[in-house]
């Protein structure tokens, strides 16, 4: 499997150079490539390509993302964090954005700046069910039960097969020692 991954994955890197052949100025095309050479992990290349987007397109949030996460991987948490934090400026629904934003924040011990972000997402997602998910989950975390569980059951209200709703709904339970309820 890995192998037909990899195969897989050298395709789409051959077809996107040849769109962006085709069509240099297209960012669907660049951001294909960017991609491909991500999964590749070439970060340095895939760097390139995302910027290179941005020069055509600076409202992308994927473009901005994805150097979120090569700035990650070289350990620069500052430039991961502010790229990270552009992603949500252009769409405050990016999930992914906000979970590795909120993984910075505990990295660098900054969990209060975390629980404040997570809360803005919340509050600008209101019917994302994720997200309101992850902000349950980073409540308990900062040992906020009390807050945390009105905000877990309006996510579990929003999508009843959330799976990780019912996981941090026990997690709340344990950690709150309502061991009754777990």
């Amino acid at each position: 499997q890995v192998l037909a991954a990899s195969a897989t994955i050298a395709n789409a890197r051959e077809h996107a150079e040849a769109a962006v052949q085709l069509r240099p100025d297209a960012p669907a095309a660049i951001q294909a490539l960017g991609t491909a050479l991500l999964l590749q992990k070439k970060n340095d290349e895939a760097e390139v390509q995302f910027n290179a987007l941005l020069k055509r397109d600076p409202n992308s949030a994927q473009a901005w993302f994805n150097l979120g996460i090569i700035a990650g991987a070289k350990k620069d948490m500052d430039t991961a964090e502010r790229d990270f934090e552009k992603a949500l400026a252009l769409n405050p629904n990016y999930v992914e954005a906000l979970i590795n934003l909120n993984s910075i924040y505990r990295f660098k011990n900054q969990g209060d700046k975390g629980l404040a972000r997570m809360k803005q997402g919340a509050q600008a997602a209101p019917k994302n069910a994720t997200i309101q998910n992850l902000y349950g989950e980073v409540l308990i975390q900062a040992g906020k039960f009390d807050e945390a569980r009105p905000v877990i059951e309006g996510a579990i209200k929003l999508d009843p097969k959330l799976t990780m709703g019912y996981v941090n709904m026990g997690n709340l339970y344990r950690v709150s020692k309502n061991t009754a309820e777990a």
